[in-house]
């Protein structure tokens, strides 16, 4: 509980300060050149302005679902979900960010694979772990979304050629009481938050999600699913 409070506060003193001050910054710096500046230097910071405000609401967004979810307050309500259709909905949501970093963001979801899964906890997993790989994949890279089906679950995987990661810090990635964050490739911070909340959501869904990762080969997140199958009458 201690460690949740703090981690809570941290973010809060911390993780939230810097966003912002990113926007006040430049929309201070946007207000004072708006007259003078070429339209190509103005449209630039209001990118910017754009992906800061776009990462904070992220922030705040993973912020809001963690109280929540300690809380008691966050229910788990499985329903048939077309897994293909929650791919790529969140590939269309991240498509914009993956394009600014020149990142290829693929689904290779094509099968309509159906899982008994709650659909709030599923799409914050995954639009969490995409996020999470278009911030350590770097210009160039590929992020691949993917899926298994076994003979009881669907496993979903996130794959990237980013940084990777040693087992050091692999060991404390969905750990409360273990401050790490690592700046992204394009200088992204990250409360570390987000992978924790992946951690909870998918056990709370009736899931795991494990990591493989290395240095220089990048990462390869998968979290597994119930497959939802139809009864047949008799």
């Amino acid at each position: 509980l201690n460690a949740s409070k703090e981690k809570f506060l941290s973010i809060i003193a911390h993780d939230l300060r810097t966003p912002f001050n990113t926007l006040i910054g430049f929309a201070t710096l946007l207000l004072e050149r708006i007259e003078t500046s070429s339209r190509d230097v103005l449209k630039k910071q209001v990118e910017t302005l754009l992906t800061s405000a776009e990462r904070l609401f992220a922030l705040l967004e993973n912020l809001l679902a963690w109280s929540r979810l300690q809380r008691g307050l966050i229910h788990y309500e499985p329903q048939p979900l077309d897994l293909n259709y929650l791919a790529s909905s969140t590939v269309e949501v991240l498509h914009a960010m993956a394009e600014q970093k020149q990142i290829a963001l693929r689904n290779e979801i094509r099968n309509h694979f159906w899982v008994n899964a709650d659909y709030y906890m599923t799409t914050t997993v995954m639009r969490n772990l995409l996020s999470n790989a278009l911030k350590f994949t770097p210009s160039g890279g590929e992020i691949i979304l993917s899926s298994r089906q076994g003979e009881r679950d669907i496993e979903v995987s996130v794959s990237d050629t980013g940084v990777g990661m040693t087992p050091e810090v692999i060991a404390k990635l969905f750990r409360i009481d273990a401050h790490h964050t690592t700046a992204g490739t394009a200088g992204e911070h990250g409360s570390g938050l987000g992978l924790i909340l992946c951690h909870d959501l998918a056990r709370k869904n009736g899931g795991t999600i494990l990591v493989e990762s290395e240095v220089g080969k990048g990462t390869t997140f998968r979290f597994n699913l119930p497959r939802y199958v139809t009864q047949t009458a008799t």
